[in-house]
């Protein structure tokens, strides 16, 4: 239960740079979008793992519909960034004109890679 415990503190301290009220990893994710509508908000590098773990965000299904277009957006932008393909990730992320807190945070990377 240590690194679960470690991983969820890790992820709680996270929130506040996502803007978000939850996140969680991918075998939360596994579970949650059975019953949720989910999407991939970042890859964060956590202290005591060596490689990054994909975090997500869980909203309902209504609220999933209500915003498709702009999540949809950022999860085009999120795999540019992804292969390293940081000018058209962010040309992507800057269309939404800070409508989702996550694309500020990774606008916010972009800038400085």
């Amino acid at each position: 239960m240590g690194d679960a415990v470690n991983l969820a503190s890790r992820l709680e301290g996270a929130n506040k740079q996502f803007g978000t009220y939850t996140m969680f990893s991918q075998s939360t994710c596994d579970f949650v979008s059975k019953h949720f509508a989910v999407r991939e908000l970042a890859r964060l590098t956590v202290v005591g793992r060596r490689e990054p773990v994909n975090v997500n965000e869980s909203m309902s299904f209504a609220d999933y519909e209500s915003r498709k277009e702009i999540l949809d957006t950022f999860s085009r932008g999120l795999a540019l960034f992804y292969k390293g393909d940081i000018e058209q990730g962010k040309k992507f992320l800057s269309k939404l004109k800070n409508k989702i807190l996550p694309q500020r945070h990774m606008l916010k990377n972009a800038r400085h890679y």
